[in-house]
């Protein structure tokens, strides 16, 4: 079984992308940011070392992430921003490996925001990039998070640009509001069978 791992900057839409192969093939994707979250809410061993790692405000009184504080403690730390991904990539990764066994499918889909900056993309055997220009992103994530555009491009340049990214992709899927997102999952549902 192929692992394909299914990146794109913030705002891209490789969340989008990663439905298509859902609903039109039966690719079954893993969502590896939605299930970070889940796990830092839920798993305790990981709860207690975001704790020792951001302090007690990390968490709620009701037991819930502090996205507020955590993103204002991480977004100008890269030297934590780097410690508490390895803390959650390595609950994620386990979860990953978990998750794979029992998958039947020619490949399976890995999404994850930050694929090639946690190092886990060398887990994979190909690379789907999701690329979109700048300001349709902005217009996406201001819509979806309600964010300010500062906001926004401080989140970008936490994440590595689409050229970089593109260095480490097999594919790269165009979302643009014009190119067909389905014609280009087809091709690449299409070469990846064939691959396998």
């Amino acid at each position: 079984m192929l692992k394909i791992g299914l990146t794109g900057g913030i705002g891209s839409g490789k969340s989008l992308v990663a439905k298509v192969f859902e609903e039109l093939f039966d690719i079954p994707v893993f969502y590896a940011d939605h299930i970070a979250k889940k796990l830092m809410s839920t798993d305790k061993n990981l709860q207690e070392s975001i704790i020792q790692l951001l302090g007690n405000e990390s968490y709620t009184a009701n037991g819930a992430l502090n996205k507020p504080f955590v993103a204002k403690k991480i977004f100008n730390n890269p030297e934590l921003r780097t410690e508490l991904n390895n803390q959650v990539h390595k609950k994620v990764r386990d979860n990953f490996n978990v998750w794979v066994s029992k998958q039947k499918t020619g490949y399976i889909l890995h999404e994850a925001a930050i694929l090639i900056e946690s190092g886990f993309y060398k887990q994979m055997d190909q690379i789907i990039n999701v690329v979109a220009n700048e300001n349709l992103r902005i217009e996406r994530i201001r819509k979806r998070d309600n964010l300010s555009k500062e906001q926004i491009l401080q989140r970008m340049e936490a994440q590595l640009g689409d050229e970089e990214r593109n260095k480490y992709a097999d594919f790269i899927i165009i979302n643009d509001n014009k190119n067909s997102i389905t014609l280009q999952v087809k091709k690449i549902h299409l070469k990846l069978l064939a691959h396998g």
